[in-house]
């Protein structure tokens, strides 16, 4: 099997040495097709410029959210803005490109097609990227790729300023909102507060040590309230006792008689009314006081008729007595019955004073009182009115905080001291073309001719019905072949075949110097490109 192969590669070889000369003519064909291909393709020049995205230095994580982009995503944020319809119909008019196809096309069709000219490689590693444009006119290529390279710069100067502007609007009008709306709620809390300031929750330690004093202090006026009662009835009594010895010895006076007999009554009615609006009928002192009334009503009345029998039995003469004259010397009861008379002033007004102070502690008792259960309801109502007082004052200091933020970030852009886009290599003038290759071209061009060729001349050896060599014999008439006989050339036959070496050889020579000749004469016109 392997000799066969052998012998194959063999007879393919002596094959192709028989046919040099059209295997030869397909590549002198190839390349000068491949040189001619080459002349009408329309060359392509590209430039690159290399930016760097420098991030800003001042605390970008505060001041900016956009400085933590990567460059990445900055690039592709801002390619799309660069390769805008408006930006690239501005260049095209300034460098007037595309002059033949604005003839045939609209706008928008020329401005896609120079998209597909520009080739932006955004960074794997680093912050640094290129920027490419391709076109047949190389000056014209550099200059439209340092400008799109200096719309970057542009479009990141703009966009940034005008983000920051927006962010800094934005959250001035959500601060704005925000204290609007915590202002409502701050004075709805103090107008609720001023209005039950005493009722509140902080209030009720306050309030209950209040009440027990103020219930101390009524429980302590009314046992002194009592016990000056009490000195009061001894006091009157006394008086009662002094007035019974005293009277009799005095002449007849019905004034002072029947005036002092109605003012111990209207003591005794007022006594005993103050006592039932703190006793029942049943108290000692009530029954205590009742029966003094009725002895006290007897005596008035007593006195009342016998002043009425005197009244006309009694000498005119008479009235000329001690208590007819007040410059007559007092006598030692008379002394006693002032005194008394001056205590009973003095406890009655301290009893009128502790009435008017109970009434006072009353009052001040309900108050709080009323404040003291009104807390639960006032805690129920402030915890539901400040539930969301928290959230909102957090938002708005969180708002107060951005803000700020948001300013200097502004102050950045505008000073330019933001995250800028910096050109580091601008683009250079292209020298040589980007399309076509001229190396490919000649290589396809060469393979393609030697394939042509190559091909050429096994199909005429495979149309050729002729024996090639003994094998061929062989296999078509199974015999094998003895011997075989090579080939004999005469002189004449010789003659001529050397004739004919020797003139393939001089036209492919001249041929290949030609071609060579043609693409150095190109070369240094500048046709031909390495």
């Amino acid at each position: 099997m392997e000799e066969e192969q052998r012998q194959q590669i063999k007879k393919y070889i002596s094959l192709l040495l028989r046919k040099k000369e059209l295997l030869i003519i397909y590549l002198m064909i190839g390349a000068i097709a491949g040189i001619g291909v080459y002349l009408k393709t329309t060359k392509e020049y590209k430039s690159t410029a290399l930016i760097m995205y420098q991030q800003q230095s001042l605390n970008p994580s505060r001041v900016s959210r956009d400085a933590k982009l990567r460059t990445e995503e900055m690039v592709i944020s801002l390619a799309t803005q660069v390769t805008s319809r408006s930006n690239l119909e501005a260049i095209i008019k300034q460098h007037k490109l595309y002059a033949g196809a604005l003839e045939k096309l609209p706008m928008e069709d020329v401005v896609m097609a120079m998209r597909k000219n520009i080739d932006i490689i955004p960074p794997r590693k680093g912050n640094t990227f290129h920027v490419s444009f391709t076109g047949s006119n190389p000056r014209k290529v550099m200059l439209v790729t340092n400008a799109l390279a200096a719309r970057f710069i542009e479009e990141n100067l703009r966009f940034r300023y005008e983000k920051a502007s927006e962010n800094s609007a934005y959250i001035k009008d959500e601060l704005e909102m925000s204290k609007v709306t915590l202002d409502k709620k701050e004075k709805l809390m103090r107008d609720y507060k001023l209005k039950h300031y005493n009722e509140m929750p902080q209030q009720l330690d306050f309030n209950v040590v209040r009440l027990n004093f103020l219930q101390t202090q009524l429980q302590n006026g009314d046992q002194g309230g009592r016990e000056l009662e009490q000195t009061r009835l001894l006091i009157q009594e006394q008086i009662s006792n002094l007035n019974a010895i005293i009277q009799p010895q005095l002449p007849f006076t019905p004034d002072n008689t029947v005036g002092q007999a109605k003012a111990d009554l209207n003591r005794i009615k007022t006594n005993l009314n103050e006592l039932r609006l703190k006793y029942t009928d049943n108290h000692p002192e009530i029954k205590k006081f009742k029966k003094l009334l009725e002895i006290q009503q007897q005596k008035y009345n007593d006195i009342v008729n016998q002043n009425n029998k005197k009244e006309s039995r009694l000498p005119e003469q008479q009235l000329t007595t001690h208590n007819i004259y007040p410059n007559s010397p007092p006598t030692v009861n008379e002394k006693q019955l002032q005194q008394l008379t001056m205590q009973l002033k003095e406890v009655s007004f301290n009893i009128t004073n502790l009435k008017e102070n109970r009434k006072n502690i009353l009052s001040e008792i309900e108050k709080y009182s009323k404040w003291i259960n009104a807390t639960p309801v006032r805690e129920a109502e402030w915890t539901s009115l400040t539930r969301d007082y928290e959230q909102l004052n957090n938002h708005y200091q969180q708002l107060v905080s951005q803000n700020l933020n948001a300013e200097g970030a502004e102050a950045l852009e505008r000073r330019q001291k933001g995250s800028q886009f910096k050109i580091v290599d601008s683009a250079h003038f292209p020298e040589k073309p980007y399309k076509p290759n001229f190396r490919k071209i000649m290589l396809a061009a060469l393979a393609i001719g030697a394939g042509l060729g190559g091909g050429l001349t096994i199909a005429l050896d495979i149309l050729d019905t002729s024996f090639k060599d003994a094998m061929d014999i062989e296999t078509h008439l199974q015999i094998p072949v003895l011997c075989s006989i090579p080939t004999i050339l005469l002189d004449k036959e010789r003659k001529i075949a050397k004739l004919k070496s020797i003139a393939w050889g001089i036209a492919g020579t001249i041929t290949t110097l030609t071609i060579i000749s043609g693409m150095v004469y190109l070369w240094r016109k500048g046709l031909i490109i390495l």
